[in-house]
This record gives C-alpha cells, sequence and structure tokens, in this order.
C-alpha cells in the first residue's frame, strides 16, 4: 500500500469518527418532544350550524332546519339574478341541485350573524366525498349563476376554494 493510499484510508476514518461523536452528541444535546405532534385537523373549515334543505328560495337564499331564530339563509359574498331577470331560474335549479334535501353544514358570518331581512348570512358546505366539502357560494360563481358581491363581513370570496378538506 502505497503512503498516500494509507493517508487517505486514515483520513476517511477519522472523518467516520468524527461525524459519529457529533451524531451521538447532538442526540445527547437535543432532547426528544415531550409530547406527541399535534394531530392532523380534520377540517378546514368552521361550522356554526348543520341541517338539511327544505325549501330553495331563489338562487342565493334558502331554507334548511337545525338554526335557531329562523331556518332562512342567504348565501354571503354573491348574488345571482332576481325572478325578473335573465339567469333567474337556472340558478335556482343549479342550488336545488346542490343542496336541496341535503345535509349541509354552514358557517354564519361572525360579524353580522343575520343580514337586514333577517336571514343568516353564510357560506355553506354540502358533502362532496368522504374527505371534502363543496363550498356552494363559490360553486355558483363557477358555474355561472352568480357573480361575487362583497359585502362587509368576515368572509373573503377572493380567497374561497371550490373544495375544502372535511374529514366525514
Amino acid at each position: 500500500m502505497t503512503k498516500n493510499k494509507r493517508n487517505l484510508m486514515l483520513l476517511g476514518l477519522g472523518i467516520l469518527i468524527v461525524s459519529g461523536i457529533v451524531i451521538v452528541v447532538i442526540f445527547l444535546i437535543i432532547p426528544p418532544p415531550e409530547s406527541p405532534p399535534p394531530e392532523i385537523p380534520t377540517s378546514e373549515i368552521e361550522i356554526d350550524a348543520t341541517g338539511t334543505v327544505y325549501y330553495i328560495v331563489d338562487g342565493d337564499t334558502y331554507d334548511q332546519n337545525g338554526l335557531s331564530g329562523g331556518d332562512r339563509v342567504r348565501l354571503a359574498d354573491i348574488d345571482c339574478p332576481e325572478s325578473y331577470e335573465a339567469g333567474y331560474q337556472e340558478a335556482k335549479d343549479y342550488l336545488y341541485l346542490l343542496i336541496y334535501d341535503e345535509l349541509v353544514y354552514l358557517d354564519i358570518d361572525d360579524i353580522y350573524g343575520t343580514g337586514p331581512y333577517g336571514r343568516w348570512i353564510g357560506i355553506v358546505y354540502v358533502r362532496y366525498n368522504s374527505t371534502h366539502v363543496l363550498n356552494v357560494n363559490y360553486a355558483l360563481i363557477v358555474g355561472g349563476y352568480a357573480i361575487i358581491d362583497d359585502y362587509n363581513n368576515e368572509f373573503n370570496p377572493y380567497n374561497w376554494k371550490l373544495y375544502y378538506y372535511h374529514k366525514a
């Protein structure tokens, strides 16, 4: 064995020993965590009420059971055509297809709760699959049945997604 090869082997052995010592020191200095990491959240959304939809008023208003103080809900931050405007029936029919006779999850506005007509103001979600819910307010926008009408409330329709994680 030549002198250069021997020196390289000794250098490699020295690096290996020093690395092992550093790893042992790190494990002795850094204590293990005291508790396991927190569990993965079961939901990305806030739910203030749940209930079954039993009546569709128009494209952005419906009635559901399970609410105290009135059953009428106005979908926050969207506007659908009124009964005398083109697209009214299509918006109403689409909302019907999405939520009629379905269990819905309602995030009620934390600032006002209800609007000037006494309706609950919120974002409504309906089950999409076992792990996700559909944001119905945003689905109406994406489908072309509603426009954004950003009122003074806790919600920001410009940050909405169509689907949110919410484990069943």
